[in-house]
């Protein structure tokens, strides 16, 4: 690994909450802890940023860290507010903006494609134009107008406010991020594709990925509670709401099947959540277990027998992969973003169709046999994509790049 005296700028301005963890979040955190003692590295943010990433135990001084202005902060309800703060963190930085000094730089990496990043990435590089921006950009959203399961539809349906605006934001940032940035980072080959049409900037498709050695050295909890668990945001987008379909499927043959299901959201989505359980007489069924981390939350995985994903719509999906570094077959939609990623090894079902996914859930837990063998293949293939392999590789294209800066 090659060791540089590069200066390098990482903008992670978007928290706005201590708690959760996207999957850009967690690309991000890896990135700032393998890099740090490498080069000469800077993170940009507010507060609340800098203590999301002391409280998740990265090691930074506060010398290292560029604290930008936020006033008075109080967590949001709704998605009118999320784009107020925003907005409020891009002009409090660009009413201080003198009080910084980019010129130096060789490199800004801005960690989404939100726009409290974005925008105030596209303002430092335009102000400093021989730096090279590279811009997270690791979902694609898709349009609201249609549901997740088959954007091809015709049939036209009222969007949600949070569908609607993610997409609508999205395509403001994309106008700066395809005008300004030199390289932009996606998580597979075919959002490299779509995005390609859509700008000159070069496209590089990274790897996700995850601490292989630890996940595998934490021990399964003592009593298997769950037959099965389940990871992710209270989102339409997670197919949470065929998951209830699917298990109550499940408990037509399996009346005392039980699914542990990991993971919050919105308000109004927990809710319809928990009235789904309780119409389907699942309550004795599924059990929602909130918020669950770090090594809790593996050793429980552990302790269930298959790992279920109904996602509609993804990028990398880090769950999978967790799900498999801890020796478990995961059953998912067929998404055609996994062919490249997981290749063969999780069990694929057509999207939405929720009754070949309960009869392979099925399928598993009548043959402990099958789901073992297919739990200890996936766990040998996942090996590839630990996070130090992942950073170094990410860390070398970001060093041709400051490179090229040279050569220009």
């Amino acid at each position: 690994m090659t060791t540089s005296s590069k200066k390098i700028y990482i903008l992670f301005n978007t928290r706005l909450s201590l708690n959760g963890m996207s999957g850009g979040d967690r690309i991000n955190l890896e990135f700032i802890k393998y890099w740090n003692n490498l080069c000469d590295l800077y993170i940009l943010g507010t507060n609340l940023n800098y203590n999301f990433l002391i409280k998740n135990k990265i090691k930074i001084n506060e010398q290292q860290f560029i604290e930008f202005p936020e006033s008075k902060f109080t967590p949001p309800h709704n998605s009118l507010k999320i784009v107020f703060i925003y907005l409020k963190r891009i002009f409090s930085f660009l009413r201080n903006y003198k009080k910084y000094d980019f010129s130096n730089g060789d490199l800004l990496y801005s960690s989404s494609d939100l726009i409290a990043d974005s925008i105030i990435a596209c303002f430092i590089k335009i102000k400093n134009p021989k730096i090279k921006w590279v811009s997270g950009l690791y979902l694609i959203a898709r349009n609201p107008f249609v549901g997740f399961e088959n954007q091809k539809s015709i049939k036209i349906k009222i969007p949600s406010l949070n569908l609607l605006g993610f997409w609508l934001l999205q395509k403001i940032s994309f106008f700066c991020i395809s005008r300004y940035a030199d390289e932009i980072w996606v998580l597979n080959k075919f959002d490299k594709k779509i995005l390609e049409e859509k700008t000159f900037a070069k496209i590089h498709v990274i790897n996700g990925g995850i601490d292989f050695k630890k996940i595998a050295s934490i021990p399964k909890k003592e009593i298997q509670q769950y037959d099965a668990s389940f990871v992710g945001r209270f989102h339409p987008q997670k197919g949470i709401f065929d998951l209830i379909k699917i298990w109550k499927l499940v408990c037509v043959s399996k009346p005392t099947a039980k699914l542990c299901v990991i993971g919050d959201g919105p308000k109004p989505y927990v809710n319809k959540i928990k009235s789904l359980i309780k119409e389907n007489n699942l309550m004795d069924n599924i059990e929602l277990l909130g918020t669950v981390s770090g090594d809790e939350k593996f050793s429980l995985i552990k302790s269930t027998k298959i790992f279920v994903c109904s996602s509609l719509h993804e990028s990398w999906a880090l769950v999978i992969a967790e799900a498999m570094a801890c020796s478990l077959p995961v059953i998912s939609y067929d998404l055609p973003i996994y062919e490249g990623i997981y290749e063969n090894n999780i069990l694929k079902i057509p999207v939405s169709d929720i009754n070949q996914f309960a009869e392979m859930i099925l399928k598993l837990l009548d043959d402990a046999d099958l789901a073992v063998d297919l739990g200890q293949n996936g766990q040998k293939f996942i090996e590839k994509y630990d996070w130090n392999k992942t950073s170094a590789r990410e860390y070398e294209q970001i060093l041709d790049l400051c490179n090229d800066r040279y050569d220009t």
